[in-house]
């Protein structure tokens, strides 16, 4: 299995985000790139696509650590720029929560850091929208 995304097909006005749907011609246009980058993917058969909204926080910092929501809650998430680094981080959490020693310091990526923060949504919004309105904070 293989997931891709992104591009350069999607709606990039706040005004055209409100309703984007998937179309067929972002997936074409993905599948085109990677068989161009890697030409024993050109015989791939797509077997589904999907969409969703990127989440991410107003310093643009992933959330990875203990939270204190819930007694053993921990989060790894709100990666602005998509997952890339999410294996890594990943492989850190486990050894926050086991216990083994890090090679790597979590606590810029604290879930915690924006417990006193107030932040109010706009009524409608997407990850566009949002990105604008926590830029403006």
């Amino acid at each position: 299995h293989l997931l891709t995304g992104g591009g350069a097909g999607r709606p990039r006005k706040l005004e055209e985000q409100h309703d984007y749907m998937l179309d067929w011609k972002d997936c074409i246009r993905n599948a085109s790139s990677l068989a161009t980058i890697f030409p024993k993917l050109g015989d791939v058969n797509i077997i589904r696509c999907w969409t969703g909204t990127v989440g991410f926080t107003p310093d643009g910092f992933p959330l990875v650590g203990k939270s204190s929501i819930a007694d053993g809650l921990y989060i790894i998430g709100g990666y602005p720029a998509g997952m890339g680094l999410i294996c890594y981080t990943a492989k850190l959490l486990s050894e926050m929560i086991t216990g083994k020693e890090m090679e790597t310091n979590l606590d810029p990526f604290n879930p915690d850091r924006f417990d006193k923060m107030k932040i109010e949504l706009p009524e409608r919004y997407n990850y566009a929208i949002l990105e604008d309105y926590l830029g403006r904070l």
